[in-house]
């Protein structure tokens, strides 16, 4: 009896002692500190009810025009905004936190996201995501090449954008900047302010001092 428990005391170790070198040559099981993304490519979703409908503003001329075909609407809130190039779609501060181009592959995004304290959570630059050390942010794509989804290390969603369709691009989350309190958007409407209404925008859709 004495010798069946000293061999399985051995195997034990002898486990403990391969695990430990698997680990020490392979590494624990981590998110990567960046992670390539990609072009977001249009789904096949409607474009939800907005206040563009067919027609837009004239940006500093008043009055309104047809939508033209290849406009980009993005969907921040209860707002549409269209635009036909590169824009910063939501600035916070001295911080360009979410940025979107349309090119001939697809729709390049990038964002900076900060907590609450201002510190840099996660970067997107370049096609790539960068988590910064210590953060434990992550992207959840789930095999969705239209959809990025970037969460803090307790599940909560800090950026959400869907490419709706070739012409509509739906974006929410939490953003932030150094010495400026986050702010949230939901699909409804910026917390604690909605306009319900259609913007045209030359550089930047949403700016909050």
């Amino acid at each position: 009896m004495r010798t069946k428990l000293l061999w399985q005391a051995v195997s034990i170790s002898f486990a403990i002692i391969a695990a430990l070198g698997v680990y020490w040559v392979v590494g624990p099981n981590v998110v990567p500190d960046v992670e390539v993304i990609g072009t977001l490519q249009p789904g096949n979703d409607a474009t939800p009810r907005n206040a563009c409908g067919s027609t837009m503003p004239l940006l500093g001329v008043g009055g309104s025009s047809l939508l033209p075909p290849d406009a980009l609407k993005i969907l921040v809130g209860s707002n549409p905004y269209v635009s036909s190039s590169k824009i910063t779609a939501i600035e916070i501060g001295r911080c360009s936190v979410l940025t979107m181009e349309r090119t001939a592959t697809g729709i390049n995004v990038g964002a900076e996201l900060y907590g609450a304290n201002g510190q840099l959570i996660a970067r997107i630059v370049n096609n790539e995501f960068h988590a910064i050390s210590g953060a434990n942010s992550r992207i959840e794509r789930q095999n969705d090449l239209s959809t990025l989804v970037v969460k803090d290390g307790k599940g909560i969603e800090l950026l959400y954008v869907r490419y709706l369709n070739r012409t509509t691009i739906r974006a929410r989350g939490i953003f932030g900047c150094p010495d400026h309190q986050p702010v949230a958007f939901t699909d409804e409407g910026q917390v604690g302010a909605s306009r319900n209404a259609c913007f045209t925008v030359g550089r930047t859709a949403v700016h909050i001092d």
